[in-house]
């Protein structure tokens, strides 16, 4: 039996009776210890896991945003000028989450690039990019959520 990590479709495990004595037939019992084995973490910390990401083309000079890959993201939608809605294909638990922000600078100084809280939900994100103070498309984004 093994349970399989993807990075599309998240993890998937072979069905398996919820009765059944696992060690006598064979099975691995996973535990806290060995996940953080196999995921190579050590200490006590707890590990939480990325909810969702995308990795995204923004297309600057084009204006149409492309999801290059994602996991967990449904759609993205272009508002305007630097902003991109990602819709969740399942929602978060709460719409207060983490976010991990990564870009493509345009210019040479005063590049930002930012998770709107105000308008985030369970469903979805937006994130908006800058140069100096003016809305701009950014090359590629990526973004990783957490709760």
């Amino acid at each position: 039996m093994s349970i399989v990590l993807n990075g599309t479709t998240g993890i998937t495990a072979p069905d398996v009776d919820s009765t059944a004595d696992m060690s006598s037939a064979g099975g691995v019992v996973v535990t806290d210890a060995n996940i953080k084995t196999n995921l190579n973490a050590t200490g006590t910390a707890p590990i939480y896991a990325c909810r969702a990401f995308a990795a995204i083309d923004n297309g600057a000079g084009t204006g149409t945003p492309v999801l290059l890959e994602s996991g967990n993201v449904s759609s993205i939608t272009d508002v305007g000028v630097g902003q991109v809605d990602i819709t969740f294909t399942t929602a978060m638990p709460t719409a207060n989450f983490a976010v991990a922000l990564g870009f493509q600078r345009v210019s040479a100084s005063g590049d930002m690039c930012q998770f709107v809280h105000t308008v985030a939900t369970t469903g979805a994100a937006r994130i908006e990019f800058f140069t100096g103070s003016a809305s701009a498309d950014s090359e590629f984004i990526s973004a990783a959520f957490f709760c």
